[in-house]
């Protein structure tokens, strides 16, 4: 009966021990700090905003006849589309590879006379069409090294209302 009690005493510290590790170890999981995922860089060119607003102006409006929220400009490979309240582009990846069409549709943004800072600023939101590309993440919606809008609706500036 000794060696019984003896035995039973062992099995409940090796199960208080057991429980002890995992509590710590849950613990240890719980507040370690997650790390953060710093955005890319954007490259030290500087932004100026009037100079931006103006090929907003220039793109949107000239484009859809001074009424907006129409197809701007459109391939194979994606469609542009500008809502006017929301100040934002709407560009709709139409086939795969997504990566290759997103990136010509930021070379057509481009090549109206925008660094890659100002595309930036451009408020363009990248989508995909059905079946193009399932999920996606938050680096796909922006154009490549910008922050995703978060604003749909800034308060307007007067010049594109």
């Amino acid at each position: 009966m000794n060696t019984v009690n003896t035995v039973n005493k062992r099995i409940i510290v090796l199960i208080l021990l057991i429980v002890v590790a995992l509590g710590a170890t849950g613990l240890f999981i719980l507040t370690k700090k997650q790390e953060k995922v710093e955005p890319p860089q954007q490259p030290l060119v500087s932004v100026d905003k009037k100079k931006v607003e103006k090929i907003r102006q220039e793109i949107a409006w000239s484009s859809t006849r001074k009424t907006g929220d129409w197809p701007i400009y459109s391939t194979n490979g994606f469609k542009i589309e500008y809502a006017s309240r929301a100040m934002i582009f709407f560009v709709t990846v139409l086939q795969t590879p997504f990566e290759v069409n997103k990136k010509a549709a930021e070379d057509w943004f481009v090549k109206h006379n925008l660094n890659s800072r100002e595309l930036c600023e451009m408020r363009i939101v990248f989508i995909a069409s059905e079946g193009v590309k399932k999920d996606l993440a938050r680096e796909d919606i922006a154009p490549n090294g910008c922050e995703p809008v978060t604003n749909f609706f800034p308060q307007a500036t007067g010049s594109a209302q």
